[in-house]
């Protein structure tokens, strides 16, 4: 399962999920991926056959909303925590722990849970 990380994505978030055998690409680590308008986020996920993942909501609007096309899934991470490795901690356990399926859906995680809805 490839990842693509949003901006908003910490650093330290990226480099813990790769420490736990996720395969995951960072916008903010290439040059050719900074700055990307979120329709071009959504084309580029979809182009690399990835799950987005993502601290802003404006994705789901985009594609529930707007019917844009969408990637292979889409996380969202509600709460971000005050530990920029926090979200990387909730997907790592839920993906373990839980069974958490994320292709094809566009999942909300947040302290409290998760939540799920078809894309």
């Amino acid at each position: 399962m490839l990842f693509f990380a949003d901006e908003n994505i910490p650093a330290p978030a990226i480099t813990y999920l790769r420490e736990n055998a996720f395969e995951i690409i960072g916008i903010s680590e290439s040059t050719d991926t900074k700055g990307l308008s979120y329709i071009n986020v959504l084309a580029t996920a979809i182009k690399m056959n990835a799950i987005l993942l993502t601290l802003d909501s404006d994705f789901g609007t985009l594609v529930f909303k707007n019917e844009l096309s969408p990637p292979k899934g889409i996380v969202y991470f509600r709460d971000k925590g005050s530990d920029p490795l926090q979200i990387a901690k909730w997907i790592v356990h839920r993906i373990k722990n839980e069974n958490l399926r994320l292709e094809g859906y566009f999942t909300v995680i947040e302290k409290s849970g998760t939540r799920q809805r078809k894309l």
